[in-house]
């Protein structure tokens, strides 16, 4: 998580030197993992948006995936 003093003081409108004296690092990872939301949710709306239902794996990867995991290996 590369994350500047300045992003995270910028959301919340405090000055770095501020975030500095009395902020965290869970100030530094709940904007973090705010920022990523609202791109997921703007990439989303926008038909961008990443799909997680195969990983992307294709259909012949996760059969050998599966052919595999039965074979115990």
């Amino acid at each position: 998580m590369m994350m500047s003093l300045d992003f995270v003081g910028r959301r919340y409108g405090v000055l770095p030197s501020t975030l500095l004296a009395t902020g965290s690092s869970i100030d530094m990872i709940i904007a973090d993992a705010a920022q990523g939301y609202e791109n997921y949710i703007r990439e989303r709306s926008q038909g961008k948006g990443v799909d997680h239902t195969n990983h992307g794996l294709t259909e012949d990867q996760m059969m050998a995936m599966v052919a595999k995991a039965k074979q115990g290996a």
